[in-house]
């Protein structure tokens, strides 16, 4: 009889061979499991499936040049603002953004020290309008009106009162004197009052 004897040594390995872990997967097993897109339980390298792709997390434009302006809603709008056919280089969006960045900063600065002066938390655009005009490459720079800006206090010097010496035989030669050059010393101010 070429029957197998089970002896009670041989019954106890059975049972611990059993009831180890299970040795390493086949192949086919191993790929027949669906692996993330982070690798999976690829493990580092080793025979089975692709090693884990350490993918970089996307960065945008803006962060890479160190801007907070949008570089690429920058670039949308110049290559819609140019002829058809036209093209638009990529550096052309990060220097736009960077010259918008910094004059939005130049003005935001000067404004919120118009506002430290008054007292306010809030920036209006009556300090706005105090910022551009008091600095004089940003008035060279920004004609335009500013609605609810108000104007900048300014009173010409012929209408100041002069309390010293002379009394009215003085203000009057300054007045007719003032009269002549009132015209250039508003031209100068840019604008005056209105």
């Amino acid at each position: 009889n070429n029957s197998r004897h089970i002896t009670p040594a041989s019954a106890n390995l059975a049972f611990v061979f059993c009831h180890l872990p299970s040795p390493i997967p086949s192949r086919s097993s191993y790929f027949a499991t669906p692996i993330s897109g982070k690798g999976g339980k690829g493990g580092k390298g080793g025979k089975g499936g692709k090693a884990p792709t350490s993918k970089k997390a996307p960065q945008s434009r803006s962060s890479k040049a160190g801007l907070q302006f949008p570089v690429g809603r920058v670039h949308r709008f110049l290559k819609n603002s140019v002829h058809q056919g036209h093209r638009v280089g990529a550096t052309a969006a990060v220097y736009t953004s960077a010259i918008l960045e910094y004059l939005t900063a130049e003005v935001l600065e000067l404004a919120g020290n118009a506002c430290k002066d008054l007292k306010v938390k809030r920036i209006t655009p009556r300090h706005l309008q105090l910022a551009i005009r008091g600095d004089e490459e940003l008035d060279a720079l920004i004609k335009a009106t500013i609605a609810g800006g108000g104007v900048i206090p300014h009173i010409h010097k012929s209408l100041v009162n002069k309390s010293t010496k002379g009394g009215g035989g003085g203000g009057g030669g300054d007045k007719g004197g003032g009269g002549g050059g009132g015209g250039g010393g508003t031209k100068g101010k840019k604008g005056g009052a209105f």
